[in-house]
């Protein structure tokens, strides 16, 4: 009896082993698919940054604080989009992500640089 018990607690145990490598393959799929998401977004990101930077002519030194500013817009505007709501609902606020990171980017930048880069983005 001692000998069946044995040998039924070393083949669960492999069982359990076995299972194991499914397991971290499932969660290497997963973190490889964050990793390709986070890169997308970095890149958004720092095309956003860039362009500001080129088009206000910011200080390199600065690139910092609004690579902050627009990291966060950007994710909170993402995780508006994942959420469950309406359409009204989830355009209002974006419209106010939105316009905290107009005023923050007024703020940042200045009345005239901040014009010109709106100017240069927003062509009419």
């Amino acid at each position: 009896m001692k000998k069946l018990l044995f040998i039924l607690a070393i083949s669960v145990a492999g069982l359990g082993y076995a299972q194991t490598p499914q397991i971290t393959d499932a969660q290497l799929e997963n973190s490889r698919l964050i990793s390709e998401k986070n890169d997308k977004i970095n890149a958004i990101i720092d095309q956003k940054v860039d362009q500001i930077m080129t088009l206000g002519n910011v200080e390199t030194k600065r690139r910092g604080e609004l690579l902050e500013l627009v990291h966060e817009k950007e994710t909170q505007t993402l995780s508006v989009k994942r959420e469950n709501l309406s359409d009204i609902a989830m355009q209002s606020k974006i419209n106010d992500i939105s316009d905290r990171f107009e005023s923050q980017l007024k703020t940042f930048l200045g009345e005239e640089k901040y014009a010109m880069v709106k100017n240069a983005m927003n062509p009419k």
